[in-house]
């Protein structure tokens, strides 16, 4: 008895990348004992034909191709039947030429110390197609890091030590690949930093050293993603942004790097242990050029006892029955650090160039605890979330007993001068 086939389908159409259940073109009947399927030409990369069913599966790589394929049935008595068979396989974005990337060559500017936002990011027809960005050749400029999600972020570290002013260009090869590392599409991109001084600058703060159950209290909590809803997060990889895993206070951005000695001598006055407490959490929002909101910090304000409301600190030094005394405010801190050392605001956060809503200037520096940055629109979300799980940020015992620094001068970990205690200023 000769061996049949009879057609299922005359044609298949399917998407690159996008995998997809088995096709079976042909169901074949009749013939003597086992048979088995072959296809001619081969299949576009990736796909798999079972000789046994007949079946097609799995996803086709990148293509824009219309293709007749002969598949032909053979039976233990080598008898044959073959019927045509048309695969059409799509690009991305459809029946278009695939346009593979939203970014393309430069991709930005950076000013040596910026808070990298730069980004290299593929276009894809759905977002079910699993991605990694990886770079495969070239290298980016010192001081940034690649993704996985295709955030670059990071600081461009200084480019030369003596000259002032510099500019580099560092070009690099992004290949993006699957879930099975199969290589998608790679691009060629560059990014052009700008150096402004030779001063190296770095990034004084503190932070509570909680004990060990509050700090598995505030784990549980930013790790929680029935509140920190992920795809509410702006550049969730980027430790500049995404949700902030240890609770932090920075009292400057940009400070000269400087011996941990000269950091003592600063930090002789104005600088003692104390307690602060958590206010309101609150959102500051920042913008692009032309106005629209790139993302939205959520953080907690701080309440300093040495300055007031509007945020007017005590004098910096007060004599009192012929004693003087140095109020430790924050913003008191900070005035002692810009008197004595040289500063940059190049390094702050963003949102501190934004204009917030309710202020007549541009904000700047204000003493916050950061929890994490979101898309446009989300944070309000995500606040109403954090009060609904009756989380309280003032059961956190926050004493600032240390100041870090996170790069002094001749140290190659970040290193802490330990504050001492005036009772009358705590």
């Amino acid at each position: 008895m000769p061996v049949f086939l009879s057609s299922n389908i005359t044609s298949s159409t399917l998407t690159a990348t996008i995998p997809t259940g088995p096709i079976i073109p042909f169901t074949a009947s009749g013939g003597t004992g086992t048979s088995t399927f072959s296809i001619i030409p081969a299949l576009p990369q990736n796909l798999k034909f079972n000789s046994v069913t007949g079946s097609i599966s799995d996803a086709a790589r990148l293509s824009s191709t219309s293709t007749n394929y002969y598949i032909t049935v053979t039976d233990a008595a080598l008898n044959k039947s073959t019927g045509t068979w048309t695969l059409t396989v799509l690009p991305f974005k459809g029946l278009d030429v695939p346009q593979p990337w939203e970014t393309t060559g430069t991709i930005g500017k950076l000013v040596t110390g910026e808070i990298s936002e730069l980004y290299v990011k593929g276009q894809f027809p759905t977002s079910n197609v699993s991605t990694t960005y990886k770079i495969s050749s070239g290298t980016l400029p010192s001081g940034l890091i690649l993704n996985r999600d295709g955030t670059i972020s990071g600081r461009a570290n200084r480019i030369d030590a003596i000259l002032n002013t510099a500019t580099s260009t560092s070009s690099f090869v992004v290949a993006i690949t699957d879930a099975n590392n199969n290589q998608l599409r790679s691009g060629t991109f560059s990014i052009t930093v700008n150096q402004t001084d030779s001063i190296e600058y770095t990034e004084i703060y503190c932070k509570p050293f909680l004990i060990q159950s509050k700090r598995s209290e505030f784990t549980e909590f930013i790790r929680n993603e029935k509140i920190f809803i992920p795809n509410m997060l702006y550049r969730p990889l980027d430790p500049n942004f995404g949700k902030q895993e240890e609770i932090k206070l920075v009292i400057d951005f940009g400070v000269k790097r400087e011996t941990l000695a000269t950091y003592a001598n600063i930090m002789s006055t104005n600088f003692y242990k104390r307690k602060i407490e958590f206010g309101k959490l609150k959102t500051a929002v920042a913008r692009n050029a032309d106005g629209t909101i790139r993302h939205e910090i959520i953080y907690v304000d701080i309440i300093d006892k040495h300055a007031n409301s509007s945020s007017i600190g005590a004098p910096r030094e007060i004599t009192f029955n012929g004693t003087t005394y140095y109020p430790p405010s924050i913003l008191n801190m900070r005035y002692k650090i810009n008197e004595n050392s040289t500063v940059t605001n190049i390094r702050n956060p963003s949102f501190t160039n934004t204009v917030q809503t309710g202020n007549s200037t541009v904000s700047g520096y204000i003493p916050f605890v950061p929890i994490c940055a979101t898309l446009p629109g989300k944070s309000v979300t995500i606040i109403r979330k954090i009060n609904e799980s009756n989380f309280k940020f003032n059961t956190f015992n926050f004493e600032i007993d240390r100041i870090i620094i996170q790069n002094a001068l001749n140290q190659t970990n970040t290193k802490y001068l330990i504050l001492n205690r005036n009772s009358k200023l705590a």
